[in-house]
């Protein structure tokens, strides 16, 4: 009994820690910096200028991506940041469906410390629109884009 008893209080300990680990000292909306769901507007822009303001802001901090879906070319989030950073994906992320879309890598994280990367929303890199074109067209992109990457 003694046992089931202390379990239950490392539970609870342990969901109380993680409750406050999670606290969120400011949310950063992409729609408040202009984004569009709409999966043909492009929203690089807004999503660049909303890791701004967040990897600039002190204490816990998330960037926020309501579900929708938002067209993104070639994205680079850059730091150092100054606190934690949690990037919470609930909408679908697109590239662009252009076989040729020129970049190596699509969605980058570079020199950023406590980083959260977390949600239900979907990288569409639009790998398919590429290879029914390389099928026909041998001269098409030899190697498509890495979908996310993490440096530093």
């Amino acid at each position: 009994m003694a046992a089931k008893v202390l379990f239950a209080l490392c539970l609870l300990l342990v969901f109380i820690a993680e409750s406050q680990a999670t606290k969120v000292n400011k949310f950063f909306n992409v729609m408040n910096y202009g984004a569009t769901a709409d999966g043909k507007t492009d929203n690089s822009a807004a999503f660049l200028k909303a890791w701004s303001d967040a990897c600039n802001s002190n204490g816990k901090v998330a960037v926020m991506i309501p579900r929708g879906t938002y067209l993104l070319k070639q994205v680079i989030f850059n730091g150092p940041c100054k606190g934690w950073t949690i990037v919470r994906i609930e909408g679908d992320l697109i590239a662009p469906s252009d076989p040729y879309f020129a970049t190596d890598k699509w969605i980058n994280f570079r020199y950023v410390k406590n980083l959260i990367v977390s949600g239900r929303g979907r990288l569409d890199g639009q790998g398919s629109s590429a290879w029914q074109d390389c099928n026909k067209n041998h001269n098409c992109r030899p190697s498509l884009p890495i979908v996310s990457s993490f440096h530093k």
